[in-house]
Formats: C-alpha cells, structure tokens, sequence
C-alpha cells in the first residue's frame, strides 16, 4: 500500500503524457480510412531520418497458410568447416568457367546427438527455385556427396557410415537416412559437398555491381537473415541454434578484398588463377549471422579500444572512390565512439568473441543494413557521408543505422531470440539502444527527446491497426510470418515498452537489468521470460511486490494493443483520491473486439508508455 501511494503522482503524470500521445495520434490516424489501414504495408520502420532494416508486413489473414518445420533437436551443430568456391568474373568481359556459382565447395559439420535411437539427420537447403528465378539456391546432391564419420575416444574419426539416401522435402528440408543408429552424447562429423548458385536478387549468397570506368564490375556478398543462409550452404538455419564458424573462401586472384565474420589467418595461398584464404574461428552464433565479402573494395581503419584497454582494428570497407573522397571517415568516427561506449557501459569484451570489426558498404543491399558478428554490411546510402554534398538528415541517418547495428553486437549476437516470435528482443532493444549510442556520439542531438517522437508515436499509430500481433507472436510458424515479424511492432514498441521499464525502475535499476540479462544469458539463446527473470530481481531489490513486474510486462509482450486511460480526480469520498478508467484504444473505424490489457486500479506501476 505504501508503494502504491509513493508511485501513485508519479504515474498520474507519466499517464498525462501517454493521453496527450494518443490525442496527437488520433489526429493523424483519422486522415486515414479504416480499408487503407486494415491493409496497410510498410516495408521499413522509419523514425525520422533513421530508417531500418523491417520487412514487408502483411495481414494475417493473407499469410501462406504451410508450416515451416523445426528441425528435431535429437541433433545438434556445434562447429562448421566451410570451404566456399566463388566462381565469379571479376567484370562484363571475364569468362570464368562456372560463373555464378559455387562448384567444388563442401562442408564439414561437427554434430553431437542428444538422443538415443537416431537414424537421420535433417537440416536445411534451398534446392527448389521456380522457373527463371534469379534466387540462389544448393543443386540436390546424391547419397555418394554425403559421408559420416565418428570421433573415437582420442578425438580421431572412425567408424564410416553407410548412407542409405537424401530426401529432399519441401520447405527447404534435407534428410540423411543412416544405415544405423548414432550413439547418445557422441560427436560425429557430417561432410557434404555441395554446389550452389549465387544469386542475384539480394538474398542469401548474391551477386552485386556497379559501374566503374564505364564498364560494369562484380562483387559478391551475402544477406542470410532470416532464413536465407540455406540458399548459401546447407546449415541448421534457427535463430536459437549456435555454433562455431571456421570458413575458408577460395576466390579468382583479380580480386583483392574478401572478408568474413573472422580474421585471415595469414596470406593467400595461390592456386593458380585462385587465391585461398583461411578466416579465424567465430563463437558460437545463429548461423544467419555469417557473411561473406569477396570483391576488390579498399579499407580505412581506425584503433578501437576494448573496456580492457586492447586495441582491435574498427574498419570501414567500401569502393576506392569513396574512401580516397573521405565517405567513409564520418562512419568511422561514430562508429568508434558509439562501439566504445557501448561496450564499457555493459562491461562486455568485444575482442573476446572476434578480433576485428568490419562495415563494409555495397552497392546493392535489400535492407538498411545487417549485423553480421564481425562483418556489418550496409547499404552504401546508409553508411557514406560526404561533407557539404549529403543533407542534415543523411547524416543523422547515417549514425542511426550504425548505433543500431552496433547494438546488436551484444541484443542479437551475444544474446539472440530463440524463435522469431521474439524477434522484438533483438530488435526492440537494439531500437531503444540506438537513441542512446547516437547521444553519447553526438551530444547535441538531444535523442532522449527524439525517442519520444519518433518511435513511441510510431508504436502508438501501428498498434492500434487491425492487423497488430503482440510482441511475442507464437503464430510464426511459416516462412510468410517469420519475414513479416521484421515490422514496426518488433521495432517500435518493443523499444518503447523498454522505455517505460525504464521510467518505472530508474535508469539504473533498469541498466542494471540489462547488463544482468547479457551476463546470464551470454552466448546464448532466450526467450522473453529470460529477459522478467532479471527485471523481476531488480524489482524485488527495489521493494516492488513479487512477481508485480514480470505480471504485467507479460501483458504488454503477450498481448497485441495498449490502454487509453482516463483519470478521475476526487471521485469518491476522499477528494485526493485518483481513480482510473481504461479501454483498448483503436483507429476510429475499428471494430475488432480484442482482450484488453492488464491493468488493476491503484497498480499503476509498470503499465504506463
């Protein structure tokens, strides 16, 4: 009772300002009809000047109704050896036998069993393409490209199993059928040679250009989020599954900057017309966070200094031309501070995961940018800036999208969503974070003020669409759905039920979660009862009753929608007294009837935006 007296004004005036949003809101959505909003599609989450990295989003009703299936968990990946050949010309005149594709790659695949009684191995590949398709995707391959080995008791392979076939099933499924069973918590090596077909439409393992001199040049790059390094390499492709990355790029000699999430491990070694190139092993990470970079690109480099006091090497890689005019000495410089701050404020080592940094800038990317562990790749737009050419708004763009990204580095890499239902807390939280890595690069922004205009009035206006879902959308269960969950939803309110958190526990209650969230959960894959599990401490050690916090954070993630109340001043006997009214708020024209959220008189703590 006393807690509730203490927070009581508090929260009244926090209210306030939610009312004064929704009003703000109500205009602008009334300019709308209910049919353009009921089909609404937005492509990206702008806020402001910062536009990210969301999907197309549709109405549920229009999603492709087949699953997508999980894989079993009788079988896990734990360190992948690939060996990847880019057969790709180097401009228009080059005639490189096998062009535009991945002839002579192969993997190996270190797997631990998890069952008894095992007799296959599924996993992923894109192997059907429709007719003239421009996608990338792995050739079906024979029973006589797979082989299977057993590590013995002195980490020696042994042990050869005979494959009895390879079923190729839809929606990107692949399964090894064995001759016998594997044994329980034992490692096996799978091998699989494969060949692939770059793409050449932004998605998995692609093909880029641009125009130098006159005549068109090529690049080759990768976009593997969500579900699109199957197109690349067969792989166990879910976001909860981590492994280790050992990756060695064979390539044509003319080019001469190629990059991974790793380091090279000393120079090339040539093979003819062929250059080969080994890369450092990564930490374990969801597999969509490899990426690949093979063109004839130039770097500046910059010392950044970890909360240890080592220097790594902070890169930006983009074309000659732009680096020799200074673009890329803007991103540089933001990009230095921001990653610098963000890990001493977290206390988290970056150079004890990867020992370098890259952002690379290509010419065609299908989103803003990605946080690709040790190798960001961005749109060129989206991360050069030239002085006195580029407006105001460029520029704040361009440190948005880069303090976003940098925030992945640990809210999705050092910590990821387990399924893409609870994309929102790799998105959200690098959202919220952003607005913090842009102040301390740039002071005199005033972001703290930017956050409240552009993503809370950006989360007000989505989700009050008929077409909203909750945070944590447990219908994603298809490739539609999971493309579609990148929307503003994720993005915005996500971000801004974190800021609320944080104006209810103080900025240091609420860091202090945070950083307990990463340092628990460190290399790991959570789902968002992970992330109330360290709120919920915070709260007991701050006197809020137990299990307040996490009881109503669960209706704002689980639950699709917000709260319009009203408050009434000396209703009843005692004319101090503030009592509430609430309902669901929604665009004038809707009719939906949804749950409303959970929200009890007098426990105003934790449910305000």
């Amino acid at each position: 009772m006393e807690l509730r007296k203490r927070y009581c004004w508090a929260f009244g005036i926090l209210f306030a300002g939610l009312l004064a949003g929704l009003i703000a809101v109500s205009i602008l959505l009334a300019r709308k009809t209910g049919e353009e909003l009921d089909r609404a599609k937005l492509t990206t989450a702008r806020h402001g000047p910062f536009t990210l990295h969301t999907r197309a989003t549709l109405s549920p009703a229009s999603s492709e109704s087949a699953p997508i299936y999980r894989l079993p968990t009788t079988v896990q990946p734990r360190h992948y050896e690939l060996f990847l050949q880019i057969h790709l010309p180097y401009d228009e005149d080059d005639t490189l036998p096998d062009a535009l594709t991945t002839r002579g790659s192969h993997v190996n695949i270190t797997l631990r069993t998890a069952a008894q009684g095992v007799r296959n191995i599924t996993f992923h590949a894109r192997h059907e393409v429709k007719e003239n398709s421009v996608s990338g995707y792995i050739k079906q391959f024979d029973k006589d490209a797979v082989s299977l080995l057993e590590f013995t008791g002195n980490g020696t392979l042994d042990g050869v199993f005979k494959i009895v076939s390879v079923d190729f099933l839809k929606v990107d499924i692949v399964v090894v059928h064995l001759d016998r069973a594997l044994l329980p918590d034992r490692d096996y090596k799978l091998r699989i040679q494969f060949e692939g077909v770059i793409g050449q439409n932004m998605q998995g393992l692609y093909r880029s250009q641009f125009v130098k001199d006159g005549k068109t040049r090529y690049l080759v790059t990768s976009q593997f989020e969500p579900i699109m390094a199957r197109m690349a390499f067969p792989c166990f492709d879910e976001p909860g599954i981590r492994s280790r990355f050992s990756t060695t790029l064979k390539y044509p000699n003319r080019f001469t900057m190629t990059r991974t999430n790793g380091q090279a491990e000393g120079e090339a070694i040539t093979d003819g017309l062929w250059l080969i190139q080994k890369y450092t092993t990564t930490p374990a990470m969801p597999v969509y966070l490899n990426a690949f970079l093979v063109s004839d690109f130039e770097l500046t480099s910059v010392d950044a200094q970890d909360p240890s006091e080592e220097i790594y090497p902070f890169n930006v890689i983009a074309r000659k031309e732009f680096i020799d005019r200074g673009d890329a000495a803007y991103a540089l410089q933001q990009g230095k501070v921001m990653m610098e701050f963000l890990s001493r404020e977290f206390n988290q080592s970056y150079i004890e995961h990867l020992p370098k940094l890259d952002m690379a800038a290509v010419p065609d990317f299908n989103v803003g940018a990605m946080e690709n562990w040790g190798l960001i790749l961005y749109r060129e737009a989206r991360l050069l800036y030239r002085p006195k050419v580029s407006t105001a708004e460029q520029k704040s763009g361009v440190a948005g999208i880069i303090a976003h990204e940098l925030a992945h580095m640990l809210f999705g890499n050092v910590v990821t969503c387990s399924w893409w239902s609870n994309i929102w807390l790799n998105e959200g939280f690098a959202t919220y974070l952003m607005y913090m890595l842009m102040g301390q690069a740039n002071p005199s922004w005033n972001t703290k003020y930017l956050f409240s205009y552009w993503v809370i009035h950006d989360a007000f206006q989505h989700d009050s669409y008929l077409s909203t879902h909750p945070l944590y959308d447990p219908r994603v269960e298809n490739n539609t759905l999971i493309d579609n969950s990148f929307d503003p939803i994720a993005y915005a309110k996500g971000a801004s039920v974190l800021h609320m958190l944080k104006g209810v526990l103080g900025e240091i209650g609420f860091n202090r979660a945070l950083k307990e969230y990463i340092r628990a959960n460190k290399l790991g894959s959570v789902e968002h009862g992970d992330f109330l599990r360290e709120v919920e401490i915070v709260a007991l050690e701050m006197g809020f009753p137990a299990g307040t916090m996490s009881r109503y954070l669960r209706s704002w993630i689980e639950e699709s929608g917000y709260p319009v109340l009203t408050l009434h001043r000396g209703s009843g006997t005692d004319p101090s007294e503030i009592t509430y009214t609430q309902q669901l708020f929604q665009h004038p024209t809707s009719n939906d009837k949804r749950a409303k959220m959970i929200l009890s008189p007098g426990q105003l703590y934790g449910t305000y935006t």
